[in-house]
């Protein structure tokens, strides 16, 4: 097919640019590029990830766990069996208190302190104590010999002997027994409880009962001497003590009574002395007249202002009362007679003369109250004055006393508190010779040890599962570590989970190729055998063809405001990837949908289209963008697909022609879609060049090969380039190897299609 001669010569006479064309649009973003260390990447992997690492690397995790089994194994044979035997002690509260010892102690704690927990973790010190050991060695030196001419024939004791790796000595030796004994000794605190499991281990079943009833008879006898040398040494001090106070009580008796006698002080009881008492007597008799001088001066200040009225003596006087209810009754008669008669009349002069001498009563009355108020005034303050002059003079008397009363009283202090320490050194003597005469304990053995019926160690079979275990950590960490230093994209998903990057299709592997080999040279030409380039021509029913269709569909799919790509050109970070592949196979799949397709080979330098469709490659892109023939595409064995060869030249340099931009803008009007196949863009420059006349790109990405850094590396120069970048296709993807991705079901799913 010929197309229409362009005229690019004016562009490059000019030097101008070819003018600008619309363009399919991306999003304003086409690409985020994520960190280098991915560790926001490995922070939201999933346990469904670190199950599909395991499946891969199932054989690694079994051969390294049943290594550790054998080792294992291999461990425990030469090791000798060993018996223990467990005797239980229980541990009580000690009461420090007994015969209030607490206030005798300096030692013992108060009665706030939680004795049960901590006395528990001392007894626990205390038989793990190398003191313990050595009276065990010494009491039973018969036990001891045992247990060291067992450890000595043991078969680990032998493998370090004949080694170099212990030096025997001969004969028995108290401190190597006691070292053997700590080895064969373990205490355990049962928790909630008071109660300790003493557990001794040796090679012969009734030498470990024995050592271990004798290690807790032993401690229960170091128990109550400790407690019996605590309180005999008590006692003793207690007894120094008291003779000492003693001595220092007699001779401040004496000296307070000689103080006495010489300042001649004479007190009334412990505390007081004859002048103080008469000082507080007279100092509250003196309150008394004060406070009742008060109270008769207010009265006689009340009478005195003329408010003899409201004085209580004057209203609870039963005479002035009288003259009151008579004065009153001679005031209503006067009113009565006043009504009837003059006051010249001999009844209203009578009435008058009584109510006169009434009223003369009632003043005399009166005087009478408040005289004697007067006088009751007069004899308060008399009385208030003798007091105070009475007090005065016996202040100046206690003054003249209070030096010497006060140095008695310092000595009289002195002397309390040295009797009132011996009063208590005395009883707290007694005590204490009762505390030391008892002997008792707070640990008793609640279960006896006996001879086991069978050694608990070395155990085959935990040995065995310790062995898997740790083998299977081991191997675990290994796999996991070797699946994260791999930084090769593995299964879809991986795509956009990496790079934030859009996955437009899975590619799976052909299962034919590992069969057979691909390609079989015939002189200087190439032949294939079902090429896996020609899969969606060639075999149009498999599961490869079909993938490569859901791939297209997806690219048609991605059509912005519902206008899909016109020019696409396909890309990879390194070769052997499979643009080319993806690149033929999106053609024929477009190609039979009934759409125009030009397939343009940009890979001047490693040309294959020709090959694949059988064409000749003497003139195709570059003698067009050189000038040295006219556009020429021919049509291909598949309907509706022609091609545009690379042609004989590879001189990259042809792509920055500016003709380059008006060649694609005549091939878009002609052709429903335009595919590029361009070089590696990590190694070339050519994918940048076309990509820009094109409008979007695709990023070809072969599964277990391509590095996650390299395609990262792609699609970041794409985005410093402004280039859109459609998404990318996931090639070689091992479908029989979905179990270990999650994608079992589109394996048995494919293989169910190809049977």
């Amino acid at each position: 097919m010929r197309l229409p001669p362009s005229d690019p010569s004016r562009y490059l006479e000019s030097g101008t640019r070819p003018p600008a064309y619309p363009r399919w649009n991306m999003d304003e973003s086409p690409y985020r590029v994520l960190p280098a260390d991915d560790s926001a990447i490995n922070q939201t992997r999933s346990f469904e990830e670190y199950w599909r690492v395991a499946l891969r690397r199932k054989g690694t995790l079994l051969l390294v766990s049943l290594m550790g089994v054998l080792a294992a194994v291999l461990i425990t044979i030469p090791q000798t069996p060993v018996y223990q035997a467990q005797a239980s002690l229980e541990v009580q509260n000690v009461n420090e208190n007994f015969l209030n010892m607490r206030d005798l102690s300096p030692t013992a704690v108060g009665s706030n302190y939680s004795a049960a927990d901590y006395d528990v973790q001392t007894d626990i010190r205390m038989l793990q104590g190398r003191e313990l050991r050595r009276r065990v060695v010494a009491n039973h030196e018969d036990l001891a010999k045992r247990l060291l001419t067992s450890q000595r024939a043991g078969r680990l004791f032998l493998w370090r002997k004949a080694l170099g790796l212990v030096d025997e000595k001969p004969g028995f030796d108290p401190e190597e027994a006691v070292t053997a004994a700590g080895r064969a000794m373990t205490v355990r605190h049962q928790p909630n409880s008071r109660i300790l499991n003493l557990m001794v281990d040796a090679s012969d079943p009734r030498l470990a009962a024995e050592l271990a009833n004798a290690v807790a008879s032993e401690f229960i006898e170091m128990s109550l001497d400790d407690r019996w040398k605590t309180a005999q040494h008590t006692s003793e001090w207690l007894s120094r003590q008291m003779r000492d106070l003693k001595i220092k009580l007699e001779h401040n008796e004496e000296d307070l009574q000689s103080y006495a006698r010489t300042n001649q002080l004479v007190f009334t009881s412990e505390k007081d002395n004859v002048a103080e008492d008469r000082l507080r007597r007279i100092q509250e008799e003196l309150s008394k007249a004060q406070g009742d001088r008060i109270m008769k001066q207010s009265r006689f200040e009340l009478a005195a202002n003329g408010n003899i009225e409201t004085l209580p003596e004057v209203l609870d006087d039963q005479t002035l009362r009288e003259f009151q209810i008579e004065l009153s009754a001679l005031r209503r008669q006067l009113a009565d007679v006043a009504a009837s008669y003059t006051p010249a009349h001999t009844k209203f002069i009578k009435v008058q003369a009584q109510m006169t001498a009434v009223q003369s009563g009632l003043d005399k009355r009166r005087s009478y109250i408040v005289s004697r108020i007067r006088n009751e005034f007069e004899s308060a303050r008399r009385r208030e004055e003798l007091l105070a002059a009475d007090y005065s003079a016996q202040v100046r008397l206690m003054s003249a006393q209070a030096d010497k009363v006060g140095h008695y009283n310092i000595l009289k202090r002195d002397l309390d508190t040295t009797r009132q320490l011996y009063e208590s050194m005395l009883q707290r003597v007694k005590e204490s010779s009762i505390a030391s005469a008892l002997r008792a304990s707070n640990i008793h053995v609640i279960e006896a040890a006996e001879p086991p019926l069978r050694p608990y160690k070395p155990g085959l079979v935990m040995n065995s599962m310790l062995g898997l275990m740790t083998g299977f950590v081991f191997a675990a960490g290994v796999a996991f570590m070797r699946d994260r230093a791999d930084r090769r994209i593995q299964a879809p998903g991986d795509i956009g989970l990496y790079l934030n990057v859009s996955e437009l299709g899975v590619i799976p592997s052909d299962e034919n190729e590992h069969k057979r080999s691909r390609r079989l040279k015939s002189g200087s030409a190439l032949q294939t055998a079902e090429r896996l380039e020609l899969a969606t021509l060639e075999r149009r029913h498999s599961p490869l063809a079909e993938a490569f269709r859901v791939t297209l569909t997806s690219i048609l799919f991605s059509a912005q405001q519902g206008t899909p790509p016109r020019v696409l050109a396909l890309s990879s970070a390194a070769p052997s990837e499979g643009k080319t592949t993806v690149l033929s196979n999106l053609s024929i799949a477009l190609a039979q949908a009934g759409q125009r397709v030009l397939l343009i080979d940009g890979d001047m330098r490693h040309p294959r289209m020709h090959q694949i469709f059988d064409m000749e490659n003497s003139a195709g892109l570059s003698e067009v963008l050189g000038g040295k023939t006219m556009l020429t595409v021919r049509e291909t064995k598949v309907p509706n697909l022609y091609l545009l060869p690379a042609g004989s030249s590879s001189d990259g340099n042809l792509l920055f022609q500016p003709s380059l931009g008006e060649l694609l803008k005549r091939l878009r009007n002609e052709f429903d879609m335009v595919l590029i196949d361009t070089p590696p863009m990590l190694t070339m420059p050519d994918a940048r060049v076309l990509g820009r006349h094109a409008d979007a790109m695709i990023l070809v990405v072969r599964a277990a090969r391509t590095s996650r850094d390299a395609a990262r590396l792609a699609c970041a120069r794409l985005a410093e380039d402004g280039l859109p970048l459609l998404g990318t296709i996931l090639t070689d993807w091992n479908a029989k190897r979905a179990a270990s991705y999650g994608y079992d079901n589109y394996h048995a799913y494919a293989y169910r299609e190809r049977a």
